[in-house]
């Protein structure tokens, strides 16, 4: 069996179970641009480590599709080595080879470069200076309930519960653009509603889908100001209806004067626009949900569930991984009161201490005076009692 029949049974056996539109996509294209032609024909019993490792650094010249780099980076190398991986992987369990060669190979090193967010100062300034509506309600909803673009631009008016106690937003769906061939080679799974065509001879098609992972479905409570922004915009849409017969009512929150759906990479080019436009630091839209697990993560003193329940986000690692130096930061803190109040004797730091425990008291009072906290109380009286 060649690694071409080898990838070919785990794409159709395999991908297309498994793998969502994007990824399936994604894995298309390397195999076609990268693997096919280059070691498609090798026998996978012939294939060792030295061959995969090979493979790897002659990769780094050859030329990319891409317009946005001249040759195969080693991200993109990385992608290959986990279709490599997961398909050989696949071959052990049939029983078609008798060790995996992929597992262990060494890849060139990707660089990995820091995502560059705003800080609240200039989100602050951004919320100022931003006069399209659609822009602005995304960037405060992307930052206050901390979504994903997709996510954004997929919210109906009917999962947008703003009469009740705790204002909140339901996510269970994302809007998306998704290539031809995979919509059809995946038999249009997981797809609850197709928008029409701009042209006939388009490749691909913009879809309402369900999310990826199933921590992605979540609800998201909302702060008061997003509430009356929500409110505002409900009415600027009900002027597009009433002043449009040809109105295409689709119940989007973001959608166009026609009520056709607002696509993801249309919100991200007017952002860079306005960024450009303002002299502001320059950062691409998904940049405003890391502000948002950032401050989020501050102003919860690192709560990591409590982030995680708003990031939709499929574990907590992932989150420490990405913001590890944040967590890092508060945990330089607390050997810095270490060392104050306890090696150095700092009075200061006794303050602070201090100052500290009566903001815990306030908390404690806080929640002794709610339901739950009555009940608790009333069980530590109750076994207070009993050992009396």
């Amino acid at each position: 069996m060649t690694i071409n029949e080898l990838l070919y049974d785990f794409i159709e056996i395999y991908g297309k179970s498994i793998w969502t539109y994007s990824t399936y996509s994604l894995n298309l294209r390397h195999y076609r641009t990268y693997i096919k032609p280059y070691i498609g024909e090798e026998q996978i019993e012939k294939v060792t480590t030295k061959f995969i490792e090979e493979f790897y650094v002659k990769l780094l010249d050859v030329p990319s599709p891409s317009q946005l780099r001249e040759n195969c980076s080693p991200n993109t190398i990385k992608l290959i080595h986990k279709l490599l991986n997961s398909a050989f992987k696949r071959a052990l369990i049939w029983k078609l080879i008798k060790e995996n060669p992929v597992e262990n190979a060494i890849r060139p090193k990707e660089q990995l470069k820091p995502r560059d967010i705003w800080t609240i100062d200039v989100l602050k300034e951004a919320n100022e200076l931003c006069m399209d509506p659609n822009l602005k309600l995304a960037m405060n909803i992307a930052f206050s309930s901390t979504l994903r673009l997709g996510e954004i631009l997929a919210l109906e008016w009917d999962r947008v519960y703003l009469n009740t106690n705790r204002p909140y937003l339901y996510i269970d769906r994302i809007l998306q653009r998704v290539e031809m061939e995979a919509y059809y080679e995946l038999n249009g799974r997981d797809v609850y509603k197709i928008f029409s065509q701009k042209t006939k001879n388009s490749k691909s098609i913009l879809v309402m889908k369900k999310p990826k992972t199933e921590s992605s479905v979540r609800k998201v409570y909302i702060p008061n100001t997003l509430v009356g922004m929500l409110r505002e915009h409900y009415e600027i849409l009900g002027n597009y209806k009433k002043s449009n017969v040809n109105f295409e009512d689709n119940n989007l929150v973001f959608c166009s004067r026609t009520g056709t759906p607002i696509e993801p990479r249309r919100i991200s080019k007017l952002f860079q626009m306005f960024i450009q436009e303002n002299n502001l630091p320059k950062v691409c839209f998904h940049s405003l949900r890391h502000t948002s697990v950032t401050y989020k993560l501050k102003l919860t003193n690192g709560n990591l569930k409590a982030v995680q329940g708003d990031s939709g986000h499929a574990t907590i690692k992932m989150i420490t991984d990405v913001y590890s130096r944040i967590i890092d930061e508060d945990r330089m803190n607390n050997a810095d009161l270490i060392e104050e109040s306890f090696y150095n004797n700092n009075k200061n730091a006794k303050i602070n201490l201090k100052e500290n425990s009566n903001e815990s008291l306030a908390n404690l009072e806080k929640l002794l005076a709610t339901e739950s906290g009555k009940r608790l109380l009333e069980a530590i009286n109750g076994v207070l009692e009993d050992v009396k």
